[in-house]
């Protein structure tokens, strides 16, 4: 009982540890010189370092961070989930994984949204319901060009897939477990967008197409087009009207006498 304890608080131990290694945040540092979660998506992730530093650089953080779920819950799985006695051992490793990194001891607790460590942790413990959810993952993103939300559309239907095939209780506690410390670092977006969108469903639907920042520079770019439209129809407008008025008040008399004055004067 004693040694199963002990494992089960080192590994726990251990996976927040491993779970807490910033990889973007020092990828991103080598890379830029700069704290990543400084920049417009002000988040410690592989999204970020895709967009910030490189494609290449984007899916090696993806790695790492697919890794640090996948490794501890790995060894967790294989020691404690089919005892049942010491299956919340197995439950605390795999959320100390997702905390470390949501959480890291490492770069002052402020780390990342925790998808793709979740991301490992699903794969180590229920691989074929992960491999279902990746085509909608890849639909999701596609449609929408938001990686978060589209996580965090999947990793809320993880347990309505996992409890309909798995009979070992912990795996479905995992399920669980996952969209609960994911989606609080989710969430907040939808906050942000429905106050940033003032509840317009067109905003709305910008921000989750383009993200916060590009949906206020498309925003604004299409309101300087409208601005421009604006302003050369009224030109027109102004234009037409004077035209107008010259073939109202239009004197050909006057008009051939002021001629000749101009042609007098140039001679002189």
């Amino acid at each position: 009982m004693m040694s199963s304890i002990s494992s089960g608080l080192l590994l726990t131990f251990f996976g927040y540890l491993v779970g807490s290694i910033p990889s973007a945040l020092i990828i991103g540092k080598l890379k830029t010189g700069k704290d990543i979660r400084k920049n417009e998506y002000r988040n410690m992730g592989a999204n970020n370092v895709y967009h910030s530093v490189g494609k290449i650089w984007g899916v090696f953080t993806f790695a790492c961070d697919f890794l640090k779920g996948y490794i501890p819950t790995s060894i967790g799985y294989y020691l404690f989930a089919n005892e049942f006695i010491h299956g919340g051992w197995f439950l605390g490793i795999a959320g100390s994984t997702i905390c470390g990194h949501n959480w890291p001891i490492f770069a002052n607790f402020k780390g990342g949204k925790g998808a793709s460590t979740a991301a490992g942790v699903s794969f180590a413990v229920f691989p074929f319901v992960s491999l279902l959810l990746v085509p909608l993952l890849v639909i999701m993103n596609a449609l929408t060009k938001n990686i978060s939300l589209a996580a965090g559309i999947c990793f809320s239907l993880v347990p309505l897939f996992v409890f309909t095939k798995t009979y070992n209780p912990y795996e479905g506690y995992v399920s669980i477990l996952i969209p609960v410390l994911i989606l609080p670092k989710i969430i907040p977006l939808f906050i942000k967008m429905m106050r940033d969108s003032k509840h317009n469903p067109k905003k709305k639907w910008l921000i989750l197409i383009y993200g916060f920042k590009r949906a206020a520079e498309y925003s604004a770019k299409q309101s300087s087009v409208l601005s421009k439209r604006l302003k050369d129809s009224g030109r027109n407008i102004l234009t037409k009207s004077i035209h107008l008025k010259h073939s109202i008040f239009h004197d050909p008399e006057k008009d051939s006498n002021r001629k000749k004055d101009q042609d007098e004067i140039k001679k002189v």
